[in-house]
């Protein structure tokens, strides 16, 4: 009986399971085993090896059940947050990398009859009074979208943002919107000019 009782109580215990994701940041790349871990929680744990600053996470719940061997933090950050919502600002050398993770429904998502043209603009004008720099990104990408002229006022004002991050979402969204002017610029004058080939006249 007594022999019985010791070789009950000195059975091992399964340990249990780590509920911390396993972060490795060396040179320039990451690792991560995030063991089935919430997405919130392993982001929280890159964020803390890298220094990366990462905003607007707190609710990601889904679990991560794949692993990331050395590669680039922006890349490793990408294929984390492959079915969210996010702007991912590169830090130049010195510099932190940020991330936001905006709200999952967006213009863009909203059936065609919630979209009404001139709707958005109003949308966008009020999000960017908003405290919270994750919707002010948002609306500069929305904005940033559009060619009017109202857009253009409401990304320029961006531009003097107190936020590093808002002002250099805001920069991006202009020099993409002049780049894509000046697309428009140079097909219309090609189409202006006749195109004179071999054999011509």
């Amino acid at each position: 009986m007594g022999a019985a009782a010791f070789w009950c109580c000195a059975a091992p215990v399964a340990a249990e399971p780590s509920t911390t994701p396993l972060v490795s940041y060396s040179a320039g790349r990451l690792s991560v085993q995030p063991r089935g871990q919430p997405l919130s929680a392993v982001l929280r744990e890159v964020a803390a090896a890298t220094g990366a600053v990462v905003k607007g996470a707190e609710a990601l719940g889904e679990p991560v059940r794949w692993n990331l061997d050395q590669v680039l933090l922006a890349d490793g950050l990408r294929r984390l947050l492959a079915h969210q919502n996010f702007v991912l600002i590169e830090g130049a050398p010195g510099h932190a990398t940020r991330v936001f993770v905006l709200a999952a429904a967006s213009v863009a998502s909203l059936p065609a009859a919630a979209q009404p043209v001139l709707q958005p603009i109003a949308a966008l004008d009020v999000a960017l009074a908003s405290r919270d720099a994750a919707s002010r990104i948002e609306a500069i990408e929305r904005a940033g979208a559009q060619d009017d002229a109202r857009s253009l006022e409401l990304i320029r004002r961006a531009l003097n943002e107190t936020s590093d991050a808002v002002r250099a979402v805001a920069t991006e969204a202009l020099a993409q919107r002049q780049s894509r002017f000046a697309g428009q610029r140079r097909g219309a004058a090609k189409s202006s000019n006749p195109i004179i080939g071999p054999g011509s006249g």
